[in-house]
């Protein structure tokens, strides 16, 4: 079973969107080119400026977890208390968390 740790607190905060974008553009990339079982490394998407660790997603796990835009694909345990985030999905190798406006600042 895999580990679950928060990431450390900073007073720093990472600026989501700009990872989410960096995502967004590796998955547009990838999609066309991986099979559908097939995972490709993108960044936790969780708020924490030390956390530049990978989340192995396929492209529809990528898709599913940015059905909304609030929603975040994190590793998982990586929602910091004060962040107001909300866990909406658990699986073993990803979380999807919802932020409020997914931290814009």
């Amino acid at each position: 079973m895999q580990e679950i740790s928060t990431p450390a607190a900073t007073p720093a905060r990472k600026i989501v969107r700009l990872f989410q974008s960096h995502n967004r553009r590796r998955w547009d990339l990838e999609k066309s080119v991986l099979r559908t079982d097939d995972r490709a490394p993108f960044v936790c998407e969780c708020t924490s400026d030390d956390c530049l660790q990978p989340v192995e997603l396929t492209m529809y796990e990528f898709e599913a977890a940015h059905m909304s835009p609030n929603w975040c694909a994190v590793q998982p345990g990586h929602i910091l208390p004060d962040d107001g985030g909300r866990v909406i999905i658990r699986e073993p190798h990803f979380w999807v968390v919802e932020l409020p406006s997914c931290q814009e600042a």
